[in-house]
């Protein structure tokens, strides 16, 4: 559960910022899923509330790895 993202950016001028609108975007955050902990736990119960975060990181909620290289992760934008 550790995604390694790489992104062009020069140091000296850019910013990595962490969006966590756009990580809890599929996010329903006033329900939880039916026989799992509160809010996203990671446990393999989890599925319905952690599935969006994983994907917003661009994670496979079931293994756990990187999805086309977490290519797809949209938490992490350069500014």
């Amino acid at each position: 559960n550790r995604p390694e993202v790489s992104m062009p950016w020069d140091a000296d001028t850019t910013r990595i910022v962490f969006d966590l609108g756009a990580m809890l975007a599929d996010v329903d955050l006033t329900t939880n899923a039916p026989d799992s902990p509160p809010g996203c736990m990671a446990s393999p119960t989890d599925v319905g509330d952690c599935e969006p975060v994983f994907g917003a990181l661009g994670m496979d909620f079931t293994t756990g790895a990187c999805v086309d290289g977490c290519d797809a992760q949209v938490a992490f934008v350069t500014e």
